[in-house]
């Protein structure tokens, strides 16, 4: 295909490469422009202290094993391999109380029960709430939205309106904090889940973000991943992929303009003034940067309002990261689960996730 046919995508973090390999394993011309020196975005793995290797922001890989992405791109054939967390998660109380949260919902709630067996029975109750509500939404992330899927998407929305409309309703449109305390006891299990709810920015008291607080019930139903060698062999896979199907990466290229003109994309101009010819662009960064500030003109009408309004939740997270030869010691009941729980945090010089 000629220049006027290529695909561009600004931005190869995961999503833009994984678009960019399919498009150019479908046989596009397919050209992915990054401002960074290096490709990944969020998935990327940086020696910051000589001889240590760190996650620099995603650590655990989870919704790409809700999808087909590893099979489609045979990315195991490009040197990306994934290890189970199995506990997925560990929570130690200052007062040495410890809960394993395993695949197993059984083996969550016996971990939990060693502890308090009336919150344990709560956390049954609410998994039987949640698995319902997850299995109906999972099928849209999936992309199963065809006919053939369509029988299964209203069974499990059938479960879930059986346990009480009025009542899922309310809690669909909670925010989380209300959530969990209608379901839960204490914070022996409420703080462990809105640590993970956090995980998607939204703020406890954000209405309608009880879904990420029923999104615990993924953990169990798809497990908990880390890449070995780190997040960024994600990244390393997908750029070895993309090549391999001939589509094309350039990095410290940032992009200062989406000539939009007369309604349709044409180029896309980098900050060295180079304008890439594009019959398409597809944007992997900021809504709000990629059409309110690159798009030009930018997007308008209702559309543009609504983006322009549009604004991101205050919650904060942040990531510490310690260079160690050997896993710390922590008081209490956790040494059959610090193998898998420490991952996470803790790399050795080698960079063996688990070790």
């Amino acid at each position: 295909m000629g220049k006027h046919q290529q695909i561009v995508i600004v931005g190869a973090g995961h999503n833009g490469l994984i678009a960019a390999c399919y498009l150019a394993k479908a046989g596009r011309d397919v050209l992915v422009v990054e401002q960074s020196p290096e490709p990944g975005g969020g998935s990327r793995t940086e020696e910051r202290i000589p001889g240590y290797r760190f996650d620099t922001h995603s650590i655990a890989h989870n919704m790409i094993h809700m999808t087909d992405i590893l099979a489609d791109l045979d990315l195991a054939s490009a040197g990306l391999e994934y290890t189970e967390m199995n506990p997925f998660s560990v929570a130690i109380r200052a007062d040495g109380r410890t809960v394993r949260f395993s695949r197993s919902v059984e083996a969550t709630v016996a971990s939990i029960a060693e502890s308090d067996q009336q919150e344990a029975d709560a956390y049954a109750a609410f998994m039987e709430v949640a698995i319902p509500v997850v299995q109906a939404v999972v099928p849209t992330i999936r992309g199963e939205l065809g006919v053939s899927e369509f029988p299964k998407r209203v069974f499990n929305a059938l479960k879930v309106l059986r346990l009480g409309p009025a009542e899922i309703i309310r809690d669909l449109l909670s925010p989380y904090d209300s959530l969990l305390k209608r379901w839960l006891h204490s914070d022996l299990t409420r703080g462990p889940i809105s640590a993970f709810a956090a995980h998607a920015n939204v703020g406890p008291n954000v209405p309608g973000g009880a879904l990420f607080a029923f999104w615990q019930a993924v953990y169990h139903l798809f497990r908990q991943w880390h890449a070995k060698g780190g997040s960024g062999t994600l990244t390393s896979a997908l750029v070895c992929r993309l090549h391999s199907y001939g589509g094309q990466l350039r990095c410290s290229a940032p992009v200062v303009r989406i000539n939009a003109t007369g309604g349709k994309v044409r180029s896309v101009v980098l900050e060295n003034g180079e304008s890439i010819e594009a019959e398409a662009v597809i944007t992997a960064i900021d809504p709000k940067v990629a059409l309110l500030t690159l798009l030009d003109p930018p997007l308008g009408g209702q559309p543009g309002a609504a983006l322009t309004a549009a604004r991101r939740s205050n919650v904060v997270q942040s990531l510490v990261h310690v260079a160690v030869d050997r896993l710390h010691a922590i008081p209490g009941r956790l040494a059959s689960g610090a193998k898998l729980v420490s991952t996470p945090w803790l790399h050795s010089r080698q960079h063996r996730p688990g070790t």
